[in-house]
């Protein structure tokens, strides 16, 4: 994309996007698999240019964290105590649910609860204001035990 802009061409002209998708099933390694793949003229140009974007998006790939790990029963219960909870606080204030108690959001502050003691960084704001002390206090009630 960079060079086509360079060249003020279309990006096909460069490297086609049926070589580009040879490339990325390829993973080349080096240029003499790059050459393969693209035609000579664009090997000549950019072997160098697409070998280096290549080994920084296998870096990149390397360096991605694995999803965390389902919710067990129990924190799933609490997320839907949680929910409850921001929606009935949400009503009482006439805003939207959404903006208290996210399923995504939720999930992330029974994890950090889980693993710190503490609600997760987007309970710590405005949120926290408005439901922390609840969500604390079910949060607690859950790692003891109770229902």
């Amino acid at each position: 994309e960079q060079r086509a802009r360079q060249r003020d061409l279309p990006r096909g002209r460069v490297v086609s996007d049926e070589e580009l998708v040879e490339l990325a099933l390829m993973s080349p390694a080096d240029a003499r698999h790059v050459r393969e793949c693209i035609s000579p003229p664009a090997a000549r140009r950019y072997t160098e240019d697409l070998l280096a974007l290549i080994r920084a998006a296998d870096s990149k790939a390397d360096a991605v964290a694995a999803p965390p790990r389902p919710l067990s029963r129990g924190q799933t219960r609490t997320v839907k105590k949680l929910k409850s909870v921001g929606a009935d606080k949400a009503e009482q204030l006439g805003m939207a649910p959404e903006l208290l108690s996210r399923r995504r959001d939720l999930e992330a502050c029974v994890r950090a609860y889980d693993a710190t003691g503490e609600l997760a960084p987007s309970f710590l704001g405005w949120r926290g204001a408005l439901v922390g002390a609840d969500f604390l206090t079910l949060l607690r009630r859950a790692g003891d035990g109770d229902p």
